[in-house]
């Protein structure tokens, strides 16, 4: 007699091995991290995609005395809510980000002024500029710029928080300007992560 039920057989094991990440993204991104942290003085997170949240990961801090301290490592918020969260939504697909801020607009009231229009223009803007930037959205009286990474598989972000009076229109190109090559450096190290694990 066939009953149709499944059980999980000792296989799933090996899948669960196979499944694990080859290196942890936040120890591979540190060193940039606090270098981005020593530069701008400001507070710097990693945030991971996980389905249709972001993951703070990992966080350094500066040395300007007024710290934006909206995350702790661990936070998990819908992708849109932050710059690291948006960043990540501006290098997805479009079609793939519509889908993720329609999964994700009965959550996004409880996070201040983001709305699904707000996110659809601050999307826009940051196609264009290269980076995401959002101010007293979340948190009144600061603002953030992120980039997402890799390219063409964007799993996760850095960001770069401050009071809103340190982050106007000059010193936000400036910022990305710093994040960019640190970003590349860690899409290297990704990269050779990957290949030796394949060896």
């Amino acid at each position: 007699m066939h009953t149709r039920k499944y059980y999980l057989g000792p296989l799933l094991y090996e899948l669960g091995l196979l499944a694990r990440p080859r290196y942890r993204l936040s120890e591979l991104c540190e060193g940039a991290l606090q270098k981005l942290a020593e530069v701008t003085q400001d507070t710097i997170y990693l945030s991971e995609r996980s389905g249709l949240e972001a993951v703070c990961t990992h966080r350094a801090l500066g040395d300007y005395p007024i710290k934006s301290l909206a995350l702790d490592v661990g936070i998990r918020r819908p992708l849109g809510v932050g710059a690291g969260g948006l960043a990540i939504l501006c290098a997805l697909p479009p079609d793939e980000a519509e889908s993720i801020i329609d999964a994700n607009a009965p959550k996004y009231e409880k996070y201040g002024f983001v709305t699904a229009p707000y996110l659809r223009e601050a999307i826009k803007v940051g196609r264009d500029k290269g980076y995401a930037f959002l101010d007293s959205v979340v948190t009144p009286g600061t603002a953030a710029i992120g980039i997402a990474f890799p390219p063409d598989n964007p799993i996760a972000a850095i960001s770069v928080a401050a009071i809103s009076g340190r982050l106007e229109s000059h010193r936000r190109d400036e910022v990305a300007r710093l994040m960019r090559p640190q970003i590349r450096s860690i899409c290297e190290a990704m990269t050779n992560q990957a290949v030796l694990a394949d060896r």
